[in-house]
């Protein structure tokens, strides 16, 4: 569970020296040095903290300084350690006279996620990509020589600051920042022209607390305090405790994932990239996927969906060549021994109906990945389980006729469906989902379009989802007992037609948590 208050840390975090002699600018580390050892110059502390998680969300932090004219220096810190946060740095002029004010830019970002740097690409949430400016500008030069670093962070996985800072000859004092999770993805603007290339005293503008808004920059106020801090927000941000007494609903505590993968290559329309940043507000999860029985009892209770039923397998489940076969389906009008067997072969509309008949709905993307990827962990995973890879008596796959391929590996096992328990004890999840990685896929309530659509740029960042108009695909999500393993990693997402009565398709509900603020 994410802390809900400030940590304490458990030793003082290293500084680094930003010097600023005119107009140029050197980086060089001090550790813990005290601050009388510090000349007496022109210099401003500054203090870096976030409320985002670290390392799972945050763990690098760029920083960039100028002046109205010139890119002065760019550092890129490693910081993935929860005890590197706050990070501290001072900036000092060596002039005795003028006062000097400089812009600094904090980016704080996850790990390995960053992207060509082709000049300064300001994007709006909901514009278009803007044209790469074939000059890719600005350029940090350096005694003559170009030095301007070859990559930046990926905007949508960053929290972006921008920072208006007065050196005061003969003054000493600090600013502290809290880069706050809510600026996810809203990318600081430098002037009134979207093509700005150096931040312009006026007209810059920087997000601050807000998801999607951003305030004009102004001069940030000096501390004359220059104590390094004792806590960190880090963590802080979208962390919601979250207790259930029933037992058939486990309760997903509010928490920040980094949404997508860009580890796989996918089909075209199934995406997984741009990443990026997204808060879930905590929500109560079927525990298991929704059986027969289930559905059955929600029928004898008065549930009479308007929409296609699921298909009907009076038989067995029989051994075909066509996984697609009805016979692998388990609804049957009347018991026939598959009543704790996950319902499959039931189109969108009607599992979607089923939902909201027990006062829920189907999960979004966002929150099925988060319970499958991020939810009760310290760092994603690549499947529910952890990042072990599948094992056949771990999860329910690859259980179809036999093929020279992974499909039919563990058909040793039997061919086809299992009863939903039969996932425990090896596919559950930290805090308690039963079967997200095989057994059935999963529909979820999302339009399955690509990440870089627009409809998912311009999707909040707390409980993100894609619910486009018109008759769409609809994603599904999970493994299922005719996948190879590949396709049981969390981030991967599968398209089908809503009136698609698929075999190897199901479903779970979400509700929401009563009395979320």
């Amino acid at each position: 569970m994410l802390p809900s208050q400030p940590i304490p840390m458990t030793h003082r975090p290293r500084a680094l020296r930003w010097i600023v002699p005119a107009v140029a600018l050197s980086l060089s580390p001090i550790g813990c040095k005290q601050q009388s050892e510090l000349p007496p110059r022109a210099e401003v502390l500054v203090v870096a903290d976030t409320d985002l998680p670290v390392p799972s969300v945050v763990g690098r932090l760029r920083v960039d300084v100028y002046t109205d004219d010139t890119w002065l220096e760019s550092a890129d810190i490693l910081r993935e350690d929860p005890s590197d946060w706050p990070v501290s740095f001072s900036v000092y002029s060596d002039d005795e006279l003028t006062d000097k004010l400089v812009w600094v830019r904090l980016r704080a970002w996850a790990l390995d996620r960053s992207r060509d740097y082709r000049g300064e690409r300001f994007r709006d949430w909901g514009a278009d990509e803007p044209e790469v400016d074939p000059l890719a500008r600005p350029r940090l030069m350096r005694e003559g020589q170009d030095v301007t670093p070859p990559t930046e962070p990926q905007p949508l996985v960053t929290v972006d600051r921008l920072l208006r800072v007065r050196l005061t000859p003969g003054v000493r004092g600090s600013v502290r920042v809290t880069l706050h999770g809510a600026c996810a993805g809203t990318m600081a603007k430098f002037g009134a022209s979207t093509e700005a290339f150096l931040p312009a005293a006026g007209s810059a503008e920087t997000c601050v607390d807000q998801e999607q808004k951003r305030v004009p920059v102004v001069e940030s106020p000096i501390d004359p305090s220059m104590d390094l801090p004792t806590t960190t927000a880090q963590g802080t941000w979208g962390a919601e405790p979250c207790t259930l007494p029933d037992p058939a609903r486990i309760c997903v505590p509010g928490g920040v994932t980094v949404l997508g993968s860009s580890s796989f290559v996918f089909d075209v329309g199934l995406e997984t990239v741009p990443e990026r940043i997204a808060r879930i507000r905590s929500f109560q999860l079927d525990r298991y996927e929704v059986t027969v029985e289930r559905y059955r009892t929600a029928l004898a209770s008065g549930f009479a969906p308007t929409s296609l039923p699921p298909l009907a397998n009076e038989g067995d489940l029989v051994s075909v060549d066509d996984y697609r076969d009805t016979g692998y389906c388990t609804w049957s009008k009347s018991p026939r021994g598959r009543e704790d067997y996950g319902l499959s072969c039931i189109p969108w509309s009607t599992a979607r109906q089923f939902c909201q008949f027990l006062g829920g709905d189907l999960p979004t993307e966002a929150q099925w990945e988060y319970v499958a990827a991020a939810a009760g962990r310290a760092r994603r995973t690549d499947f529910a389980w952890g990042d072990a890879l599948p094992t056949c008596d771990r999860a329910v796959y690859g259980r179809i006729t036999p093929r020279p391929s992974e499909y039919g590996l563990c058909n040793a096992l039997g061919l086809g469906p299992r009863p939903v328990r039969d996932a425990e004890p090896g596919d559950v999840t930290p805090i308690g989902a039963v079967g997200l990685g095989g057994s059935l896929s999963e529909w979820t309530l999302d339009s399955c379009v690509p990440y870089s659509s627009e409809c998912w740029f311009k999707a909040p960042i707390t409980n993100p989802a894609c619910l486009a108009k018109g008759d769409l695909p609809r994603c599904v999500r999970g493994g299922a007992w005719t996948a190879g393993e590949t396709y049981l990693r969390s981030a991967r997402r599968f398209l089908d037609v809503p009136n698609a009565r698929e075999t190897m398709v199901g479903m779970r509900c979400a509700w929401p948590v009563e009395a979320q603020p």
